[in-house]
């Protein structure tokens, strides 16, 4: 397109300013609507993956066969420290954090819970969950005969720093009753609704005593180099982590026992070990942070083709505004494509304009929210992901940038209709046009 053709078409487009701000403001609303929402879907895809992760979770995690699916507690990690030592020399493996469960009762008064009693290693969880930084009151647990709760199960109980609970435990082996009395010593509040409402974090020796599981590890989750998302490179670290423990699928179990079945004691001791990154274990969030682009591509194809009926009609109106200035250019010469040009060229125009004022107000809308966050309340949950916390949006060029061109791309793209009936007009036809 020449040069002179872009001059006259920019020229034209002032010809009615109310109409092309009018035009252009649609524009830029639309676009300035993307420009939030990928920045929205960015923040809110990173809280629910950092939430899940750093709350809880981990990267990925390495269990006994059948583990996961049957949550037997016979089920531990056999040569559990030799395993763990094995698993932090794997390359990508930045720190790892052995944790044993039980299920528990805690009670104050005439106040009970039944709980998920989780013994950790209070140094080397430091290194994978971010439990210590959600401390609201207090401090987290770091001896015998102490442990943290969240702050609903706090509320619950009616307790806090300092206040004294029952904890009942049975040995998994014989079934006798445990009974041990422990102080609360930190509160936290994770946006983790497992973690804040019903789970409370004991010292790992205090559950392996209680739960007759001397040196017991159920699961070590760990903490990853590669990014969250990156779904293949986790994979590919949890493969190498099979791979250096020794403990591949073994064939002489049979396949009820490798999908879940309860194993012997025999066969505990060489019972293969399994390991899944964080998608594998809750795949419906993971699957939801994978929609978030099918989402903003609907939602951009929406917002777009209501816009599309504002720019087919002011380029019509152009057009019928200016018939019979089309049919002299017709009729001392100029060619039809030469006309089409032009339309074309004055809805990019048209496009530029809009784009800019939706690049200036999504940016600034961006910007105050991205300061003071969005909260849904204490009540929201999304897929087992609390939103007390506020949402912050996240700066994502590549998705304002694709938002930004496909308004650029289609703004002309849809005045191609109009600028095929102008290429079309009869000159003698419109020099009688009144």
């Amino acid at each position: 397109m020449k040069l002179a053709t872009l001059t006259m078409a920019w020229r034209n487009i002032w010809r009615n300013k109310r109409r092309t701000l009018i035009t252009g403001g649609a524009v830029g609303l639309g676009l300035a609507l993307m420009i939030f929402s990928v920045c929205w879907a960015e923040g809110l895809n990173r809280h629910m993956i950092n939430t899940v992760t750093r709350s809880m979770l981990g990267h990925a995690q390495v269990h006994a066969a059948g583990y996961r699916q049957t949550r037997e507690p016979e089920l531990t990690i056999a040569n559990a420290d030799e395993v763990l030592a094995r698993v932090e020399r794997v390359e990508g493996v930045l720190n790892a954090t052995p944790r044993l469960y039980a299920e528990v009762l805690l009670a104050i008064g005439d106040r009970s819970e039944p709980v998920i009693g989780l013994g950790f290693d209070p140094l080397r969880e430091a290194g994978v969950t971010n439990w210590s930084e959600k401390i609201v009151s207090g401090a987290m647990p770091s001896k015998e005969g102490q442990l943290a709760i969240g702050r609903t199960l706090a509320e619950k109980l009616e307790v806090e720093v300092g206040s004294r609970i029952v904890l009942t435990a049975a040995d998994i082996f014989t079934g006798e009753l445990n009974y041990r009395l422990v102080t609360v010593t930190g509160i936290l509040f994770a946006d983790n609704p497992v973690l804040d409402k019903r789970t409370a974090l004991m010292p790992l020796a205090d559950v392996q005593h209680d739960t007759g599981l001397p040196g017991g590890v159920h699961e070590i989750a760990l903490a990853l180099a590669p990014d969250p998302t990156d779904r293949e490179a986790l994979t590919k670290i949890t493969d190498a982590i099979i791979a250096a423990t020794g403990q591949q699928p073994d064939s002489a179990l049979t396949a009820g026992q490798q999908t879940g079945a309860a194993l012997t004691a025999g066969q505990q001791e060489g019972a293969a070990l399994t390991a899944a990154p964080w998608q594998e274990l809750v795949p419906m969030v993971a699957s939801m942070v994978a929609l978030q682009g099918v989402y903003m591509a609907i939602s951009l194809a929406l917002v777009f083709f209501l816009i599309s009926f504002g720019i087919v009609n002011t380029m019509s109106m152009s057009l019928m505004e200016r018939f019979r200035e089309f049919g002299i250019m017709r009729a001392i010469g100029t060619p039809p494509g030469k006309l089409a040009a032009l339309i074309l060229a004055e809805a990019s125009w048209l496009g530029v304009v809009g784009s800019l004022m939706g690049l200036a107000l999504g940016l600034s809308i961006f910007a105050w929210f991205a300061h003071t966050g969005i909260a849904f309340g204490s009540q929201t949950e999304a897929m087992g992901v609390g939103l007390e916390s506020p949402i912050h949006p996240v700066f994502a060029p590549v998705g304002i940038a694709l938002s930004t061109a496909a308004f650029l791309l289609l703004t002309p793209l849809v005045s191609a209709f109009v600028a095929w009936r102008a290429a079309s007009i009869d000159p003698v036809r419109a020099l009688r046009h009144e």
